[in-house]
């Protein structure tokens, strides 16, 4: 009996004190020690690098007036120690847990690559995978974070959002996030493409806008492709949801379609010519469309009439993808179509033996379109 009691006092102690330990969080901050930051801008002075950081400001932002931003702005050898010094002139630490987006200005990704940048947001724990990266076509990354959002305050959510929601809209510039960059820049075959944003005037306010695609040769800026071209690009790789494209029929070229995209996907192959040694990339693509506009209203239509209209319409698009990708073989050189990572998935013993020389093997690659359009709605003009 007394060693029953014993065991029963002993449990009620340590029951006890398991209790009291996990009656609060040991590293628990409260909200008015931190600086939510929602956004960071990098860029670089001589050998320094100046950040700008988004930070909601938690004394202004209320209910009537919303969230409101400030901005921090610090410098270091190098971005950690630009984070750290921020706390010089912030009684709070800057928390990083909420931020939506990497601004990068041209200037260090063409110089000295965007690695730099990145690795002490891949190493510490606060910040997340998702996180986008952007590239700054004006002077500074600073001038771009600092422009205003059209819909929010803070306007590193704008751009975050602006990215996220194109493929499904637009599909006019790219949408990768932070795990996605660094498993690009680890693969094999395959070179690294980021949202490039300007800064335009609307209605006298100075904001952000999507433009096009930034190109890398492994971490370094090389180029850009224009929104135009970026659209035929995202169908390259398999990431066009949504967007709009126009082509004019060839019996009569005052007779035009608009067309809203309702859906694509493609699929890519190689065929290799050991005599020859020379690849050939066969893409397929199939895109479910809507008919939206069209010069020539007209009420309804035939079997026969829809099937030219696809056929018209699928030759336009291989039309384009084909010089889309043409231009980059030969201006830039660089396998932003993940050409060499299907032959490296396919048969990596033929990507050991060409993988030294692929720059070459890629500017010589023949590529084969074939684009399936099927109209899914006409939109019938009914009295």
């Amino acid at each position: 009996m007394k060693k029953n009691k014993v065991k029963k006092i002993i449990t009620v102690i340590l029951i006890i004190c398991v209790c009291i330990s996990f009656s609060s969080c040991w590293d628990y901050i409260g909200l008015n020690e931190i600086g939510i930051t929602t956004g960071v801008a990098i860029d670089k002075e001589g050998d320094n690098y100046k950040l700008t950081l988004e930070v909601v400001d938690l004394v202004k932002s209320n209910k009537e007036k919303g969230t409101t931003p400030l901005y921090v702005e610090c410098e270091g050898k190098t971005v950690l120690e630009a984070v750290r010094n921020s706390k010089n002139i912030s009684a709070t630490k800057m928390f990083w847990g909420h931020i939506a987006v990497i601004i990068i200005s041209e200037q260090i990704a063409q110089e000295e690559g965007i690695l730099k940048c990145l690795e002490i947001f891949q190493r510490d724990a606060e910040p997340r995978e998702t996180i986008n990266i952007i590239i700054s076509q004006e002077k500074t990354a600073k001038d771009l974070i600092m422009a205003q959002g059209l819909t929010t305050a803070l306007n590193a959510l704008e751009l975050r959002d602006i990215v996220a929601e194109d493929h499904s809209v637009t599909s006019k510039t790219g949408d990768v996030q932070f795990y996605q960059a660094i498993d690009v820049l680890n693969k094999q075959g395959r070179e690294l493409v980021l949202p490039a944003f300007r800064i335009i005037k609307n209605d006298d306010i100075l904001t952000g806008q999507s433009n096009g695609v930034a190109l890398f040769d492994k971490d370094k800026l090389i180029g850009y492709l224009s929104p135009e071209d970026t659209f035929f690009y995202l169908f390259v790789i398999n990431e066009v949801k949504g967007g709009v494209f126009s082509t004019q029929l060839e019996e009569d070229k005052e007779d035009s379609i608009v067309f809203e995209i309702n859906g694509s996907k493609t699929k890519m192959d190689y065929e290799y010519d050991e005599e020859k040694d020379k690849f050939k990339i066969i893409i397929e693509i199939d895109t479910n469309v809507f008919i939206a506009q069209r010069r020539l209203m007209q009420e309804t239509y035939n079997q026969k009439e829809i099937e030219k209209i696809q056929k018209e319409a699928g030759e336009y698009l291989e039309e384009n993808i084909k010089s889309m990708i043409k231009k980059v073989q030969t201006e830039y050189d660089s396998d932003i179509f993940a050409f060499g990572n299907l032959i490296y998935r396919k048969k990596p013993k033929l990507w050991d033996k060409v993988s030294d020389n692929w720059d070459r093997y890629f500017k010589e690659t023949e590529v084969e379109i074939k684009s399936n359009i099927h109209i899914k709605n006409t939109a019938s003009l009914t009295k």
